[in-house]
């Protein structure tokens, strides 16, 4: 199979539906409240900039896929 990353991305969107249904009906914080919580503090603005950026840079790019930086660091670190 050429595209199983699909698959991954179906599992973390049920994923975050089913976690904010639970949350909701038992009346603990969804995560939509926990991000809007964390930009209210400068530290959490920053945290959530950190985090955003790299997951973009990862999506975006090859160069920032931990895979594609483990496997060269390995080839680097083997070679004489």
């Amino acid at each position: 199979m050429d595209d199983e990353g699909r698959f991954g991305w179906l599992g973390m969107t049920l994923w975050v539906i089913l976690w904010d249904i639970w949350a909701w009906r038992t009346g603990h914080q969804t995560m939509t409240v926990a991000f809007k919580k964390l930009t209210h503090t400068p530290l959490g603005r920053g945290v959530l900039s950190v985090i955003w950026g790299a997951l973009t840079l990862h999506l975006f790019t090859e160069k920032a896929d931990p895979h594609q930086v483990a496997r060269k660091l390995r080839k680097k670190w083997q070679s004489p």
